[in-house]
Protein backbone atom coordinates (compact mmCIF):
# COMPACT_ATOMS: atom_id res chain seq x y z
CA UNK A 1 0.00 0.00 0.00
CA UNK A 2 1.44 3.39 -0.99
CA UNK A 3 1.87 5.88 1.27
CA UNK A 4 2.36 9.63 1.01
CA UNK A 5 2.90 12.67 3.63
CA UNK A 6 0.85 15.89 3.52
CA UNK A 7 0.45 19.14 5.21
CA UNK A 8 -3.39 19.08 6.78
CA UNK A 9 -3.98 22.42 8.56
CA UNK A 10 -0.99 22.68 11.09
CA UNK A 11 -0.40 18.73 11.28
CA UNK A 12 1.61 16.78 9.02
CA UNK A 13 -0.14 14.23 8.26
CA UNK A 14 0.52 10.65 6.87
CA UNK A 15 -1.96 9.18 4.45
CA UNK A 16 -2.75 6.02 1.96
CA UNK A 17 -1.55 7.72 -1.48
CA UNK A 18 -4.68 5.18 -2.84
CA UNK A 19 -7.16 7.76 -3.83
CA UNK A 20 -9.27 7.33 -0.54
CA UNK A 21 -6.88 9.84 1.46
CA UNK A 22 -7.28 8.01 5.10
CA UNK A 23 -4.63 8.94 7.19
CA UNK A 24 -2.70 7.05 9.50
CA UNK A 25 -1.41 9.16 11.84
CA UNK A 26 -0.73 12.94 12.36
CA UNK A 27 2.17 14.86 13.66
CA UNK A 28 3.91 18.00 14.83
CA UNK A 29 6.66 18.18 12.73
CA UNK A 30 7.39 16.47 9.22
CA UNK A 31 10.08 14.66 10.54
CA UNK A 32 7.85 12.41 12.55
CA UNK A 33 5.86 12.08 9.73
CA UNK A 34 8.57 10.99 7.80
CA UNK A 35 9.47 8.62 10.39
CA UNK A 36 6.09 6.52 10.82
CA UNK A 37 6.06 6.67 6.37
CA UNK A 38 9.70 4.77 7.07
CA UNK A 39 7.95 2.21 9.49
CA UNK A 40 5.24 1.51 7.50
CA UNK A 41 6.79 0.66 4.83
CA UNK A 42 9.39 -1.39 6.88
CA UNK A 43 6.51 -3.23 7.84
CA UNK A 44 4.73 -3.73 4.68
CA UNK A 45 4.93 -7.37 3.27
CA UNK A 46 4.03 -6.67 -0.46
CA UNK A 47 6.67 -3.54 -0.90
CA UNK A 48 9.52 -4.59 -3.32
CA UNK A 49 13.06 -3.30 -1.48
CA UNK A 50 13.49 -1.36 -5.09
CA UNK A 51 10.35 0.67 -4.12
CA UNK A 52 11.03 1.01 0.03
CA UNK A 53 14.81 2.48 -1.43
CA UNK A 54 12.95 5.26 -4.27
CA UNK A 55 10.06 6.10 -1.52
CA UNK A 56 12.71 7.05 0.80
CA UNK A 57 15.09 8.69 -1.52
CA UNK A 58 11.57 10.65 -2.55
CA UNK A 59 11.03 10.99 1.00
CA UNK A 60 14.08 12.48 2.50
CA UNK A 61 16.03 13.98 -0.68
CA UNK A 62 18.88 13.36 -2.22
CA UNK A 63 21.32 13.77 0.91
CA UNK A 64 19.41 11.82 3.69
CA UNK A 65 21.62 8.61 4.87
CA UNK A 66 17.98 6.76 4.70
CA UNK A 67 17.79 7.83 1.56
CA UNK A 68 20.84 5.39 0.00
CA UNK A 69 20.72 5.24 -4.03
CA UNK A 70 20.73 1.51 -4.02
CA UNK A 71 18.93 1.28 -7.45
Amino acid sequence: MPYKVEKRSKKWCVVKDDGSGKSMGCHDTEAQAKGQLSALYANEPEAEVENLFKEAHDAFGEDHPRAARLW
